[in-house]
């Protein structure tokens, strides 16, 4: 187990265990879901996560295209959307900071607005995550529309 300080969480992880039970997972939900929402996230994907974010999931054992769950909330302007989603990862919250409440989102910093926060109480968590302490990363994201379908409003 690896401590690691996110943010205003203090979390206890384990890459190895985290990096095994993705590999058992044969294909990722928003593949596996195929509606337009979920195909237009998939398309721009590699430019959704920020860096600092990217470089959270190298430490936790997270891979990026490994989402449980994405959702597409709201348009906010012509070719903007808003989405969710959450991963998991093995581990468990030693601790949080005082100064906010347990599901405030914190904010990346290089990118559209990207929000996060940790939880662990898990949701839709694959079969190879089962019996294990299990940490949800959530996220909000800015997303474009960028497959040729028409756009929800």
């Amino acid at each position: 187990m690896t401590q690691l300080n996110v943010g205003r969480w203090r979390l206890n992880c384990d890459r190895e265990a985290t990096q095994r039970a993705y590999k058992a997972i044969e294909i990722d939900e928003p593949e596996a879901c195929g509606c337009s929402h979920c195909r237009n996230f998939v398309m721009v994907r590699d430019h959704v996560y920020p860096s600092d974010v990217r470089s959270l999931f190298e430490d936790l054992g997270i891979e990026s295209c490994r989402e449980r769950e994405v959702y597409h909330m709201v348009q906010l302007k012509p070719g903007m959307h808003l989405y969710g989603g959450w991963l998991h990862c093995v581990g468990w919250i030693e601790g949080a900071s005082d100064e906010f409440g347990r599901f405030d989102l914190e904010v990346s910093g290089d990118a559209a607005p990207f929000t996060f926060y940790f939880h662990d109480r898990p949701t839709l968590l694959p079969d190879s995550f089962q019996g294990l302490p299990i940490l949800q990363f959530e996220f909000t994201a800015q997303v474009p529309w960028v497959i040729q379908e028409t756009e929800p409003e």
